[in-house]
């Protein structure tokens, strides 16, 4: 088995946390959505198994920012060009990222708010801003220049992201993850954990709250040891917040 660590998601999609090695592996499960915050050293080995696992099959790739820029011996922009597919400007230069989403046409953002801004005023460097693809939001630069800070791009067998800021909002990584086909648990902003059997959701924010199964089930409350539903796709229930609710799913 591959090492694996479950991430908690606010979003209302489940991750999962690997290491770059564990793709190599005959069991590795399908995704559908790939987000690589610190990929920064890439060699012709690392590229290779990229290529053979991950490009492909309509995957979407998230790229953090400076994803590529080193090939073990020099930092340039034709490295993470070689990488994510996107031509860059590469600034030498520390700055803090932020990036203001402003097309909505695109299914990654068309559920969005008009006022989103994500990022934070941590700066680092260098900068690369991507040159070309399809920029759903600008980023915040100096020396007037109008850069974009949220790019897609359509590579064939696969769908390539960058970003120029971190953290990502909940809403743009449901978008993130709808645009690529994968299942969406919640459309709330709460914490929800979920596997084959079991689905959790817990809150601070008290009220209904609603969870999209994956198929049809019989739902059982693993608390209570209560049958909640049977042969539904649908849980929906009213929580008081701060509260958890744990679910078996049969």
């Amino acid at each position: 088995m591959w090492e694996e660590k479950l991430g908690i998601s606010r979003c209302g999609v489940p991750y999962r946390i690997y290491l770059l090695e564990d793709l190599l592996l005959e069991t590795f499960p399908k995704h559908r959505v790939f987000y690589f915050p610190t990929l920064f050293r890439v060699t012709d080995a690392k590229l290779a198994v990229l290529k053979e696992k991950v490009f492909r099959d309509g995957q979407v790739v998230l790229w953090g920012p400076g994803s590529g820029i080193s090939d073990g011996k020099t930092i340039s922009a034709e490295h993470a060009s070689r990488l994510t597919g996107f031509q860059f400007d590469m600034l030498d230069i520390n700055f803090t990222r932020r990036v203001h989403i402003q097309r909505f046409d695109h299914p990654i953002t068309d559920d969005l708010a008009a006022d989103v801004i994500y990022g934070s005023p941590l700066s680092y460097g260098p900068v690369l801003y991507p040159m070309d693809g399809i920029s759903l939001g600008l980023a915040w630069t100096k020396m007037g220049k109008t850069y974009s800070g949220l790019s897609v791009k359509d590579m064939g067998a696969w769908t390539s992201v960058f970003t120029t800021a971190v953290p990502l909002p909940a809403d743009l990584w449901r978008g993130l993850a709808r645009a690529a086909g994968a299942h969406i648990y919640c459309e709330s902003n709460d914490i929800l954990l979920a596997d084959s059997t079991i689905v959790a959701l817990h809150s601070i924010q008290s009220g209904e709250k609603t969870i999209h199964l994956p198929g049809t089930y019989d739902v059982e409350d693993v608390v209570t040891g209560e049958m909640v539903a049977q042969g539904v796709d649908t849980i929906r229930f009213t929580l008081d917040a701060p509260e958890t609710r744990v679910f078996r799913l049969v």
